[in-house]
């Protein structure tokens, strides 16, 4: 018998996978267990968010956020979103994964740097110790 291929049913199949070094996760029983990080496509993280796969064992589902994982129980409907929000990273170009919050401490630090940079220009000009970059005007020619 032939099984028909639903296009809900397709498998998230990940591109890459590495060991987390900077988190691990304790459980209840006191065991340290190191984590694996899943490259997926934008596609499979769509629909994990949208609740068609359930974020544990990438099991796809027909409908949206059932109860529970037909393939591992994982309680779906109650604790998906929360789950994807607090486990999930962004992933970089290089394979080094972040959190929203990590990419966002890098922009601010980036900026702060920048700011930082202008303030110590700026009081270095006013001191006299630094050029800002000047035009050199030919004369005879006029500004409008």
């Amino acid at each position: 018998m032939t099984r028909i291929k639903h296009r809900w049913d397709e498998p998230v199949i990940p591109l890459d996978h590495w060991q987390d070094t900077e988190h691990v996760q304790i459980r209840r029983d006191g065991t340290v267990m190191e984590l694996t990080v899943f490259k997926l496509k934008e596609r499979d993280m769509k629909r994990i968010h949208q609740g068609y796969v359930c974020c544990r064992c990438f099991n796809p589902h027909e409908r949206p956020f059932p109860p529970s994982c037909t393939c591992c129980r994982f309680p779906m409907r109650d604790y998906q979103t929360e789950t994807v929000a607090k486990q999930y990273r962004e992933t970089t170009r290089d394979n080094h994964s972040c959190t929203a919050v990590e990419n966002l401490q890098s922009e601010l630090d980036e900026l702060r740097a920048e700011v930082a940079l202008r303030n110590r220009i700026n009081e270095l000009t006013s001191l006299g110790l630094y050029d800002r970059p000047t035009i050199l005007v030919p004369r005879g020619i006029v500004a409008p």
